[in-house]
């Protein structure tokens, strides 16, 4: 069985290149012996069979292809293997690059490469065809995270849960507008899968109208499985890029995954300019439970609200729910538009909130379910006087 693929040696001219692009090559080769494993390196890029290595020790790294008996040695490094688990837990350090770079995989244990890794890592197997845990997901997508550039290479991973996900959504936060690979991608959309399931899911028929068509509802609106929720965007439209920072558009292109930033950064490339106020978009919703994203750009509030403020916060609500409209969708969710981060009184906010979307709901009747999401007890009690 012939494997196919490309192959091309590299040389020890190499290595400080290598050492240069893995933060973990100086841990696992700390010395002139043990790197004299490594004057050698086959990289293989292609698709193929899985590969596994003899378990004594050599001194040069050298891989032959050809059948399923060919000899195997040494250490390899594959273009885009994901190591497998029992080279992710025999590493010294427990670490292994799983990038789109290089990954330096131990001797003696067994990888895959891009091509069988991305089938692999699609189906959510490691070696031995177990299913990741929450954990091997969560340590995966830092690696990956923390590899892509190359100011995050001092980063230490910490050891508890709570202060990996506030680094994952910190690296998650910061990241750009770039594409990821698929095997980041089904790891990253299975992670947050499974911690959406955790967080839980409301939907509409769990909530009780306060009048017909409308819904008054306190809590994450990254877990309401409306048909589009509503996100207080700003002009950029590429959410926030502060790490872990307290805002809904924060929150939302967090649980969505790093794709919806890209697709609002395609959308915003075309358009050639920023987002006007008042105005909206609408994306997929990724990995949230709701099917769409409406993003909209509320004005910001410098001094007294003005009637032009007024008007431009009017229009946020009735362009999502106009987009909404001709997008088929029959239930919209929003948040607080303007209030917090753009200062625009809660109370006024409310009020125009509210008379908007009864205004459109007159115009056109038994089209969209809205509901009206709030997370503070203060905008409760605000939206529930003005909703009898």
């Amino acid at each position: 069985m012939s494997v196919q693929g490309r192959i091309r040696e590299i040389g020890p001219e190499c290595l400080p290149d290598l050492f240069r692009k893995n933060p973990y090559m100086e841990k696992i080769y700390p010395d002139v012996r043990s790197r004299s494993a490594l004057a050698i390196f086959r990289i293989y890029e292609g698709t193929g069979k899985w590969f596994a290595f003899s378990k004594q020790p050599v001194k040069r790294v050298r891989f032959s292809f050809g059948t399923a008996k060919a000899k195997k040695t040494g250490c390899f490094v594959t273009a885009g293997c994901i190591g497998c688990k029992p080279c992710y837990s025999k590493c010294p350090q427990r670490r292994i690059d799983i990038s789109a770079k290089p990954a330096i995989i131990q001797q003696g244990h067994t990888a895959f490469p891009a091509g069988t890794a991305m089938k692999s890592a699609l189906q959510e197997r490691l070696n031995g065809g177990r299913t990741m845990t929450q954990n091997e997901r969560l340590d995966f997508l830092l690696r990956c995270l923390l590899a892509e550039r190359g100011e995050h290479a001092d980063i230490r991973v910490p050891d508890s849960i709570s202060e990996k996900r506030r680094l994952l959504r910190s690296l998650m936060n910061v990241r750009p507008p770039v594409p990821a690979s698929d095997v980041f991608l089904a790891v990253q959309d299975a992670y947050l899968t499974e911690r959406l399931a955790k967080r839980g899911v409301t939907r509409l028929s769990d909530l009780t109208p306060v009048r017909p068509g409308l819904y008054l509802w306190r809590g994450d609106i990254t877990t309401l499985a409306a048909d589009a929720i509503v996100n207080a965007s700003n002009s950029g439209m590429l959410g926030c890029f502060v790490p872990c920072h307290g805002c809904i558009d924060n929150a939302i292109h967090t649980y969505a995954g790093v794709q919806l930033r890209l697709e609002c950064f395609e959308i915003m490339q075309r358009q050639g300019c920023e987002e006007g106020t008042g105005q909206a978009k609408i994306t997929k919703a990724y990995n949230l439970p709701c099917r769409f994203v409406l993003h909209t750009v509320g004005p910001i509030i410098y001094g007294s609200v003005t009637k032009a403020d007024q008007e431009l916060l009017a229009g946020c609500y009735r362009s999502c729910l106009d987009l909404a409209a001709e997008n088929g969708l029959q239930s919209a969710a929003f948040c607080c538009i303007s209030t917090g981060e753009f200062h625009f009184p809660n109370e006024a906010a409310a009020q125009i909130a509210v008379q908007t979307v009864r205004e459109w709901q007159k115009r056109n009747p038994n089209k969209i379910e809205v509901i009206f999401n709030v997370f503070k007890n203060s905008d409760y009690e605000i939206y529930e006087r003005l909703l009898r």
